[in-house]
């Protein structure tokens, strides 16, 4: 098989890890075989020596490393782990490494990158001095940076990377104006995490981009005039708000919708504050938008701005009524087209779900 998933075998783990380290090496003897293209190892209790094992054998034949660990116990600093790949696996096309425990060094890190030539999709913890370095990669097209990164960092990724499409940051520490986003001409989905310094210049460098997708997390200081401009984005058409938004009045979400005539209609608009939003909204979104898939709206109040009658005569009274008489959270929620109750994925099925549309687009060349 090209696949290989693998779990932590914790019932049969004595206290010295024995049985593990054999299981850990009959893993080794699999890729040493040379068949195995794609790994994915949740929680793996493996000791340094057994993860070069692994990666000595593997070498140029593995593509796609993913790996979920969330335990320290045997390996003191993962970045030993990015190491060994960067000097084993050579060929690797996606390195998507989950650890909560410990930055990734900037030595690691460069190691992978400089190493890997093919590599495409990196998914990681790395260290805030990194960030600047990222350009040394000229085949990677997706960044998804999963620790804290310094605006000062930022603003030193000053070299172009033409390739790169997807980026996501997710916390940003500091100040940063996002200038640096103008390095990226065929950036297309950019996602910013916990950003509470993002001002009104950070949110005019981004409207400048060529993006289709856009998400915003924590992102409090987003005012109508920064709304205006999202909306006026030429190729913009999927769009993900969260947080509360105090600066936002009914003006900056119409303005939202009220495209330009050469803008293109949205496809998807999540917003997780709602209070704002009026009938005129829906009646925009629903005359100016044809091509409209997905909405999700949180946080309005029902009969407050919006009024049973405001959906008389829209495609979205349905919806509107169902989550009206079927909510049974504070905080009411409309979705269109509705979704109707289905047993809920845990925490850890959503990231895996998440991860798994984002490879069913990862394209392979001729040389797989």
């Amino acid at each position: 098989s090209d696949n290989l998933q693998v779990g932590s075998k914790r019932d049969t783990i004595d206290d010295n890890g024995n049985d593990e380290a054999e299981y850990r090496d009959a893993l080794s003897e699999t890729v040493k075989l040379g068949s195995v293209k794609s790994v994915r190892l949740y929680d793996p209790k493996m000791t340094e020596r057994v993860w070069e094992s692994f990666t000595s054998n593997a070498k140029n034949s593995l593509q796609s490393i993913r790996i979920t660990l969330n335990s320290q116990k045997l390996i003191a600093d993962p970045s030993t782990i990015v190491f060994l790949f960067g000097k084993y696996c050579k060929n690797l096309r996606i390195f998507d490494f989950d650890t909560f425990i410990h930055p990734i060094s900037k030595e690691s890190t460069m190691i992978l990158l400089e190493n890997c030539k093919k590599l495409e999709y990196l998914d990681i913890s790395a260290s805030s001095e990194t960030v600047p370095f990222l350009h040394k990669s000229k085949s990677i097209k997706s960044i998804y940076l999963s620790h804290t990164v310094n605006g000062k960092d930022l603003n030193q990724m000053n070299e172009r990377m033409e390739n790169l499409k997807r980026l996501s940051i997710l916390k940003i520490q500091g100040k940063s104006n996002l200038l640096f986003l103008k390095n990226f001409p065929n950036l297309e989905y950019l996602s910013i995490g916990d950003f509470g310094e993002m001002n009104e210049e950070g949110f005019l460098n981004v409207s400048k981009l060529n993006l289709i997708e856009l998400e915003l997390v924590k992102t409090r200081n987003i005012s109508d005039e920064a709304l205006l401009r999202f909306g006026s984005m030429k190729s913009l058409t999927k769009f993900n708000i969260r947080d509360r938004l105090p600066n936002v009045t009914q003006e900056g979400w119409i303005s939202l919708v009220k495209r330009p005539v050469d803008c293109p209609s949205w496809r998807i608009i999540t917003i997780d504050d709602g209070r704002q939003i009026n009938p005129e909204f829906f009646e925009t979104l629903e005359h100016n938008h044809p091509n409209l898939e997905f909405l999700r709206i949180r946080g309005f109040k029902y009969d407050n701005l919006l009024k049973d009658d405001s959906f008389d005569k829209s495609k979205f009274k349905e919806a509107w009524w169902h989550y009206k008489n079927n909510s049974y959270t504070p905080t009411p929620i409309i979705y269109w087209p509705i979704r109707y109750n289905k047993q809920k994925p845990g925490k850890k099925q959503n990231q895996i779900l998440k991860k798994e549309n984002v490879y069913s687009t990862f394209e392979q060349d001729d040389s797989y």
